[in-house]
């Protein structure tokens, strides 16, 4: 996949505050992250947001990562909860790995209170569509579905690489369920689905996805 530039937006949303998107280059024209909120914590020189990872960028990879983060009694985010991956574990672990600690509030003593927030890859300069999962082409399992958006579960994620045609040419565990044989099946149903391929400028390219599944009981 060849791409000049990308596209990036952090969007933050939590109970709290909502971030408003700002355009910003860097010193060779390229898209740079840039976040400014309307209430008076800035979040960004606070708490040190993530750069896109640059293997993300890549290959294209995009997704919501959405934390339930519990701030403890002196203001330091103390904890996540990984209420729903991106999709990708090196999307998730970077937002996690630049929050963890962090002086969410000024020093003080407050009563332990947990906030919703969610981080907003978007990859999308020049993709007229993404590659589109056609659920009826995956393979049935006797112990696993795919997740649907209305799914809060989050018991096995799968990242795919989606070819040109639309075949899954590769899939990888991204966050797994502990249980190898279910592993193994989730695998198993992600390389047998067909996609609409993506569109780059026009023409179809081979394109990263994520797929969630969850079991049957769910």
């Amino acid at each position: 996949m060849q791409v000049a530039r990308f596209a990036l937006s952090l969007i933050i949303i939590a109970q709290f505050f909502c971030a408003p998107l700002v355009a910003a280059s860097d010193e060779d024209g390229e898209p740079a992250p840039a976040v400014k909120f309307d209430f008076s914590m800035d979040m960004e020189a606070i708490c040190k947001l993530p750069e896109y990872p640059a293997a993300a960028v890549r290959r294209g990879i995009e997704g919501d990562t959405k934390l339930k983060l519990h701030i403890d009694e002196h203001g330091k985010i103390a904890a996540f909860d990984l209420l729903q991956s991106a999709g990708w574990k090196i999307l998730d672990m970077s937002i996690m790995n630049h929050l963890s600690g962090c002086q969410l509030l000024p020093p003080g003593d407050y009563a332990p209170q947990s906030k919703i927030f969610v981080l907003r890859w978007l990859y999308e300069q020049g993709y007229s569509s993404r590659a589109e999962l056609d659920l009826a082409s995956c393979k049935k399992s006797a112990t696993l579905r795919i997740a649907e958006n209305k799914d809060i579960a989050n018991d096995i994620v799968v990242g795919v690489m989606v070819s040109s045609s639309g075949k899954v040419v590769d899939a990888i565990i991204q966050w797994g369920s502990g249980d190898e044989a279910l592993d193994k099946e989730s695998l198993r149903i992600a390389r047998s689905c067909e996609f609409t391929p993506a569109e780059f400028r026009g023409k179809r390219v081979a394109k990263a996805e994520s797929l969630r599944l969850i079991g049957l009981t769910n």
